[in-house]
């Protein structure tokens, strides 16, 4: 074998997950260059020593002696290459290697030290993920020239003066390092406590080394409660040694506003505005740039918040361009990089925009967004601002929406996994959660008082009509003309997967319910009413507007206002009745005042709706022979309230007071769960006259008395007759409007 060019060193102590993936990554470079892998292993009991064995050209035990540095330096005093290559058990070479073949054939390479580019991946999705820091790390040195490593931890080479090194970088030369994403939060722990010993001993060492506050930052932000205190440390190095220290300034604020931003420290703005000085630091520009945005944001100081998101923006697109000092990234990390990060920037920049009335880099922004990347919140999010960004302008919003729809609403392959299906799912859920709630009468009117209101939020879905039930809803709530509107509705093949607002909306403008040949089950009525309660303010006015309809022609229309009237009359606030006269009243927190008159009425137009459809739907369900007193304790109880509450309203409609009370409260003994209402029709009387017969009522109960003077009085038909329809009209006219009193005792 020929001198080898790179000496690849690992030092590994139980690293059997990733040890392997790391040693076949550098095999396509030792096919491409003479390589040498020179391993040490530092105390492995989980097999991890058999598989360097494997790959390994030179393979020794090295001792730990709590010092990275010293188990490097064992590694390169065994290697002969003309360059070492140090790589982690838990990084592994990206594909990409022909930068280093092109390096490998320099007659002369312009530094002793070359630095790669690192990707530190934070999730086992690894590079399907998103969630990821990137650094450049100094990797590479020249063997002939006697470097060696210093430091317990992020052990780095120094020269015998004690200054860095001059690199080069390679900004094509990836490692990816998934170290960090495999952990447990103990292994997290474990890991920081570890981390943070070596560093306590490396501060000891030298106290005024600013890369040591810098690394204790990173090290322990996110864990430490007192880490603000190395944050102020970092500055006072900072401050007090500017002339050796300045070219850290970047990294410095990066760390110190990002502890500051996680642990809501009094100094941030101030530290923000100090950052300005380092206006061309990537890390000022992308990672200082999102903390500044998210800080103003949550401050609703939307113009600060765009000034510092554009800028984030700007130091991403110089990033991806390779547009930016790469030796910055050999003092620290960046660690806003990732399109994770990016996105979100982007979504509250959107929300920024609308807020600012700029709406044309509204629209840019949200055009610009991928909505198969976003999570389930920032779906809902971008939802809500392409309908206000609809709601405030004349923009092709709908095309937007459809768009977006289209790529949230796509099947993916079969084949595809469940956790990207899950997330798929919840996506589109969100959406149109969001999506459905614009329809609701509620939602229109608060729409209206809207500042910039030009048009209402649902109509962006117009163009979904015969795609999906948001576009058809959109039609039908546009569409006015009854015909028009059931000609809509019949051609939709799931009419009741519509929003219960549109359906309401239908209702309210005279569309027949349920809609020929579309019959419903009575359990599927209920649900129906159910979701209809949801907006009871609108309930009850469409209770009202069915009630004064023809609702009896079918038995399918019939047993619809029987569901209504029912769910009306369990839900209205009988007790608000009881409110002295003239007082204002709220029947919801957010319902309209109403008077206690309207109230009253309210309530009397619900009971006497009650005994009208009462008194046509139990002669349909049930024999004539149960339908009497003595036999209506088979009845259930609210439709043996429902007899006697529409034999009160007919008495009353005769002019009988006293019949009407005697039967409410017979009602109330038959039914206590009625209570409410009885006492609240007990208690408002109304003060009627019997009245005057038209010429036909007067004609039918000549023609009815005389049927009944066919039968005699113990045949069971005339009691048959007694309850139909015809008789119950008249009964008034031919019985008589009296009940006798005797001694006070109702007869």
């Amino acid at each position: 074998m020929s001198k080898p060019f790179f000496s690849i060193g690992i030092i590994f102590k139980n690293e059997i997950r990733c040890l392997e993936r790391c040693l076949k990554s550098l095999q396509p470079l030792k096919s491409a260059i003479p390589c040498e892998i020179v391993m040490a292993d530092t105390g492995s009991t989980d097999g991890s020593r058999e598989i360097a064995e494997q790959y390994a050209d030179v393979l020794f035990d090295f001792e730990w002696v709590d010092d990275f540095s010293a188990a490097r330096n064992a590694v390169m005093d065994r290697c002969s290459g003309q360059w070492y290559f140090s790589i982690d058990a838990d990084e592994w070479l990206l594909e990409d290697i022909a930068e280093l073949v092109q390096f490998s054939k320099l007659k002369k390479a312009p530094r002793d030290y070359c630095g790669v580019m690192v990707r530190n991946y934070k999730t086992t999705e690894l590079e399907k993920g998103e969630h990821y820091v990137d650094f450049t790390a100094i990797r590479m040195a020249k063997l002939s020239t006697g470097m060696r490593y210093s430091g317990r931890i992020h052990e780095k080479w120094v020269q015998s003066t004690g200054e860095g090194v001059f690199v080069s970088i390679l900004g094509k030369t990836w490692l990816g390092h998934d170290g960090y994403a495999y952990f447990s939060q103990e292994a997290v722990m474990q890991k920081h406590d570890r981390n943070m010993a070596l560093l306590k001993k490396k501060m000891e060492d030298d106290p005024k080394d600013l890369q040591t506050y810098i690394e204790c930052m990173d090290s322990s932000k996110s864990l430490d409660e007192n880490c603000g205190d190395y944050a102020r440390q970092a500055l006072e190095v900072f401050f007090a040694d500017q002339e050796r220290w300045g070219h850290f300034g970047g990294v410095v604020y990066r760390g110190i506003v990002s502890v500051a931003s996680l642990h809501e420290l009094p100094e941030l703005e101030e530290w923000i505005s100090l950052s300005k000085d380092y206006s061309k630091s990537i890390f000022v520009n992308i990672d200082v740039a999102f903390d500044a945005h998210t800080h103003y944001y949550q401050k609703d100081d939307y113009e600060e918040a765009i000034r510092w998101g554009e800028m984030y923006r700007k130091g991403i697109a110089d990033y991806r361009a390779d547009q930016f000092d790469h030796v910055e990234l050999i003092r620290g990390v960046v660690e806003r990089v990732s399109p994770y990060w990016e996105r979100k920037i982007m979504v509250s920049l959107v929300n920024c925009y609308l807020n600012c009335k700029e709406y044309d880099k509204a629209l840019t922004a949200l055009q610009e967004l991928t909505a198969e990347t976003l999570d389930a919140e920032q779906a809902r999010f971008v939802t809500l601002m392409i309908m206000q960004l609809h709601r405030e302008t004349e923009f092709d919003t709908p095309a937007l929406m459809m768009s977006y729809w289209e790529t949230l609403s796509k099947e993916l392959p079969e084949d595809a996994e469940e956790d990207e299906k899950a997330k798929a799912r919840r996506n589109l859920d969100s959406f149109t959660k969001e999506a459905y709630g614009v329809f609701t009468p509620k939602y229109r009117k608060e729409e209206q008082k809207k500042e910039g209101f030009l048009r209402y939020s649902y109509t962006v879905f117009l163009p979904l009509a015969g795609k999906d039930d948001l576009g058809d809803s959109a039609v039908l709530l546009e569409t006015k003309d009854p015909g028009e509107l059931t000609e809509k509705l019949n051609q939709i093949e799931n009419l009741y997967s519509l929003p219960i607002h549109v359906l309401s909306h239908a209702m309210m403008q005279g569309v027949e319910f349920p809609m020929p040949g579309k019959s419903l089950q009575l359990e599927e009525m209920s649900r129906l009413v159910n979701r209809l309660l949801q907006e009871r303010e609108s309930f009850f006015t469409l209770v009202e507007k069915i009630m004064s309809g023809n609702y009896g022609r079918t038995l399918q229309s019939l047993c619809w206002a029987k569901e209504l009237i029912t769910a009306a009359l369990k839900n209205n606030d009988w007790a608000a009745g009881k409110i002295p006269e003239g007082k204002m009243i709220t029947l919801s927190m957010d319902g309209p005042a109403e008077s206690h008159e309207d109230l009253v009425a309210r309530g009397m137009n619900i009971a006497r709706a009650f005994a009208q459809v009462e008194r046509k739907y139990l002669p349909l369900c049930y024999a004539q022979d149960i339908l009497r007193r003595e036999a209506l304790f088979l009845l259930p109880p609210l439709h043996r309230f429902g007899w006697y509450c529409a034999q009160a309203f007919q008495a009353l409609d005769r002019g009988d007071q006293v019949g009407y009370v005697r039967l409410l409260r017979e009602g109330l003994s038959a039914c206590e769960s009625a209570k409410d209402v009885a006492e609240f029709l007990l208690e408002h009387i109304p003060d009627v006259k019997p009245q005057e017969p038209s010429a036909e009522l007067a004609a039918l109960a000549e023609q009815v008395r005389t049927m009944l003077e066919r039968f005699s009085p113990d045949d069971p038909m005339l009691e048959a007759l007694k309850q139909s329809e015809a008789y119950q009209k008249v009964a008034y006219l031919i019985e008589g409007s009296a009940v006798p009193v005797r001694g006070g005792i109702l007869q």
